[in-house]
């Protein structure tokens, strides 16, 4: 038995290599339409992956932020693009006082500059160690409780290692984490104290950029967790209720990320209705090449009929090529998929303006056995009528039909 499958096997090999033409044709149509499956539902996924991260990592059931400002928080928040926010720090009292509150902190969004000062322009984030609930906690998982001045903690996107030294605003400062990858706009930030914050803000040199100074009680946002079993929509219209006309925006943390949930929802749509059409148009070309090439060779599978070779050995090695070229066409089609997006992992997260998250080995496995799966059942759908009026025919039958 394992001999007539090592030659069933055999055979679908050598055939594969003889029928260049035919087999050059079937191994692109595959190979785009993994290309085409594989990168959609890696897209979907790492969006979807990076919608789930950002609304764990945001740790605020609230939040709290001037409402002039609502536009340049969310940019920098999820995709990381630097702003300057300016919030009186007296509202982190005001809003303790709400009711259904448990406990509030905050942070302060410096945008660095691009010149000579820093080593780069980026979104440097001051916080408050003792009183964070945000990234303390992914500090305390490392085993780091406090920031000293000098010191500093990267988001993952920044290039750096722990050690490493960087400068901004005329100030070098020690590397002593680097976050996980998250997805959203923490990945391109940067986080120092907020002593270190009020210290490059009484810098003279820095008097008519940054728009506060030491002596002044300034902040960005204040985040919100709320008491067990209190519902956020509840406490923000108490918070609103509480502070009318107070020029504030405040947003619970599904709200923040739902504007990006529909752009998910629509490239979700159109990605599965242009996946459909593509798979119509590849069964259709696939069931084409099948029948002509069944049609070619019916001498040769004529010839193994009048030679005693049983229906279902021929139908084995027709099934073994064309699982050959499916497992061929769908791991060079990943294969491509992935030296494309390597590279392009950045910008393409750019592109897309959404928090975008590479799915874990898991995930990929997945989203590898799908194509795969869909793949051949393509195949099955394409070749299964011609495959089935073959093993219906005598040999004489085929011989001659290919003679007239």
């Amino acid at each position: 038995m394992l001999g007539k499958r090592f030659t069933v096997w055999r055979l679908a090999l050598r055939n594969l290599s003889k029928q260049k033409f035919q087999t050059i044709i079937l191994f692109v149509l595959l190979s785009i339409t993994t290309i085409t499956l594989f990168f959609s539902d890696f897209l979907t996924s790492s969006m979807r992956d990076g919608l789930k991260e950002a609304k764990e990592r945001l740790g605020a059931d609230l939040i709290v932020v001037p409402d002039r400002f609502v536009s340049g928080i969310e940019e920098s928040l999820f995709l990381g693009k630097p702003c300057t926010v300016n919030f009186d720090k007296d509202w982190l009292d005001k809003i303790a006082k709400v009711e259904g509150v448990d406990k509030v902190s905050y942070q302060l969004y410096i945008a660095s500059l691009g010149m000579e000062c820093c080593d780069s322009s980026l979104q440097l984030i001051a916080f408050d160690a003792d009183s964070d609930f945000v990234v303390a906690p992914w500090l305390s998982e490392d085993g780091i409780k406090h920031i000293a001045e000098d010191e500093i903690v990267l988001g993952s996107n920044m290039k750096k290692k722990v050690g490493d030294k960087v400068k901004y605003f005329g100030r070098e400062f020690r590397v002593i984490d680097i976050l996980a990858e998250t997805g959203m706009g923490y990945d391109n930030c940067a986080f120092i104290s907020y002593a270190t914050a009020y210290r490059i803000a009484n810098d003279p040199k820095y008097d008519n950029i940054l728009p506060f100074h030491k002596n002044e009680k300034v902040i960005s946002m204040v985040q919100v967790k709320l008491k067990v079993d209190q519902n956020a929509n509840e406490v923000k219209d108490n918070i609103e209720k509480t502070y009318p006309d107070s020029k504030i925006a405040v947003y619970t943390t599904s709200s923040m990320v739902s504007r990006f949930a529909g752009t998910l929802s629509d490239f979700n749509i159109y990605g599965t209705i242009f996946k459909i059409l593509f798979l119509i148009f590849t069964v259709i070309a696939l069931y084409g090449v099948y029948s002509i090439t069944i049609h070619l060779r019916k001498t040769e599978f004529g010839i193994f009929f009048s030679f005693g070779t049983r229906r279902r050995t021929i139908l084995l090695m027709l099934i073994a090529e064309m699982l050959i070229l499916v497992v061929i066409a769908t791991v060079v089609g990943i294969g491509a998929v992935g030296l494309f997006m390597i590279p392009f992992h950045d910008a393409i997260k750019k592109a897309f303006a959404i928090p975008y998250l590479m799915p874990n080995a898991v995930g990929m496995l997945i989203i590898c056995l799908k194509t795969f799966i869909i793949n051949l059942l393509v195949c099955i759908l394409a070749c299964v009528k011609s495959f089935y009026e073959l093993v219906h025919l005598e040999g004489i039958q085929l011989m001659k039909s290919n003679n007239e």
